[in-house]
């Protein structure tokens, strides 16, 4: 059996559709493993030449398009030399494959005419809203600043909680075990391994993962009120009960850190960022009101089976 190598298991996976599942930069990096050279061996004839293929020149010019459509954070990328020879060797593979392509036929398929006419309509959408929607969008300090005031709960740096807990089927049960252990006639470590039905949690003298505010205990689907309790009992002492899915809860808590605003200058631009697209948001929806009067739009979604 010939073995594959790894410049055939780049088009394997062209074969099997992979390719447009996969991020242009990791196909890039992927075929980095050949060196630029290995098409090379003769002088170019000058230098605006990047390749010859056929007898045609291909310009760096040329190339140097298809590379300024890239990312800006990949763009810069490429500025180093390794990286630049990355992408020159899959723009010569992607021009090969064009041509061959194009010489096969493959350029008739009904599916180039409708991925062409799907990315041009999202081409020409994107750049309408860059060049005719976005310049009416204008975040001033106030704007900025009144939002993250009316917002302060989104710019919090959110607390967390260490407790442990123990597990019981009703109320009465974890009434009598807290009272217990309050009285000092049995430990905590003692009661979770003699009463709690969380067999996750007591061999480990009932410890819970960490509570952080505002987000599900992990592992425990229904866990709102456990959270209120780790972030209002007293730390140290033994409190609730409180219920869940799983039964009645007792908890120590063990430590805790509460919420820690965020101060404005420290989030100032994420705060621009956010009214930036609200407005955005808004300028858009207006402009669409207004293009769907000017088009007589009639929309008939049930015919769309």
């Amino acid at each position: 059996m010939k073995r594959i190598k790894p410049r055939d298991k780049r088009y394997c996976k062209v074969i099997a559709g992979q390719i447009r599942s996969t991020p242009v930069f990791w196909i890039l990096l992927f075929i980095a493993a050949f060196p630029i050279n290995s098409f090379c061996g003769e002088t170019a004839p000058s230098k605006n030449v990047l390749a010859v293929i056929d007898g045609k020149n291909i310009s760096v010019s040329e190339a140097e398009k298809y590379l300024m459509l890239l990312p800006e954070a990949d763009r810069v990328k490429f500025q180093n030399s390794k990286m630049k020879n990355i992408f020159i060797r899959d723009f010569i593979d992607t021009e090969l494959l064009f041509r061959e392509g194009v010489a096969r036929g493959v350029s008739n398929d009904e599916r180039v005419r409708l991925r062409l006419q799907s990315l041009e309509r999202i081409l020409v959408r994107d750049l309408y809203i860059n060049n005719f929607i976005m310049p009416k969008v204008k975040v001033t300090e106030d704007d900025a600043f009144n939002y993250y005031k009316s917002h302060k709960n989104d710019f919090v740096d959110r607390g967390y909680a260490l407790a442990e807990h123990i597990a019981v089927l009703s109320k009465e049960e974890a009434e009598r075990i807290k009272e217990e252990i309050n009285s000092g006639k049995i430990s905590f470590e003692d009661a979770v391994k003699k009463y709690s039905i969380d067999k996750y949690t007591s061999g480990n003298k009932g410890a819970l993962p960490l509570i952080l505010n505002g987000r599900p205990i992990e592992g425990y689907r229904d866990s709102g009120e456990i959270i209120k309790l780790a972030f209002s009992a007293k730390v140290g002492t033994v409190a609730g009960p409180v219920k869940s899915l799983m039964g009645w809860h007792i908890l120590r808590i063990k430590s805790r850190k509460d919420d820690m605003p965020r101060a404005y200058d420290t989030v100032k631009g994420e705060v621009k960022n956010m009214v930036t697209k609200e407005k955005l948001v808004k300028a858009l929806d207006e402009e669409i009101d207004k293009l769907k009067k000017n088009y007589k739009v009639k929309v008939f979604p049930e015919n769309m089976k």
